[in-house]
């Protein structure tokens, strides 16, 4: 016993039964030392995963993969689901539609081949121009075709 009534203990024995402290290792006699740079985390791991990895890293690679081949199947959907009404449109364009092409140009329809249409741009000229069909962008006016509009076409 010291003078103020005090257990004196050896410093070593407080040490060895004390946690490490952040920072710094702990030596083969229980003392600790400090470690510059590093800092020791007493929580150990759960069992099956890597040191240095973070808990739940896996888990967020998963959600992440799941989350890109959702959107890459709703694109390819989109995709296919886009190329079925564009595809229904032109098989839908008739004589005597009135469309527009993809440059803008809108005239009727006054012929109709295997993968070009001829459309009249200019009615008091009679011009008529050229284009694939896959250049109609859109069918402005449905028309359907009588016997007399056919004649006046057909006499042209």
């Amino acid at each position: 016993m010291t003078q103020s009534g005090l257990i004196e203990v050896p410093i070593h024995t407080v040490l060895a039964s004390a946690p490490p402290l952040a920072g710094r290792a702990a030596s083969a006699n229980g003392a600790t030392t400090p470690t510059p740079g590093v800092t020791v985390d007493s929580t150990p791991l759960p069992s099956g995963q890597p040191a240095g990895s973070p808990p739940g890293s896996m888990n967020m690679l998963l959600v992440m993969g799941a989350v890109l081949v959702l959107m890459l199947g709703l694109s390819a959907f989109t995709g296919n689901k886009e190329k079925k009404k564009r595809a229904a449109l032109l098989a839908s364009v008739g004589r005597n539609d009135r469309v527009q092409t993809i440059g803008g140009v809108i005239g009727t329809v006054v012929e109709m081949r295997d993968d070009e249409i001829v459309l009249r741009v200019d009615d008091s000229n009679n011009t008529r121009v050229t284009f694939s069909r896959s250049a109609v962008q859109g069918i402005l006016k449905k028309r359907s075709e009588s016997p007399a509009e056919s004649e006046a076409v057909g006499a042209r």
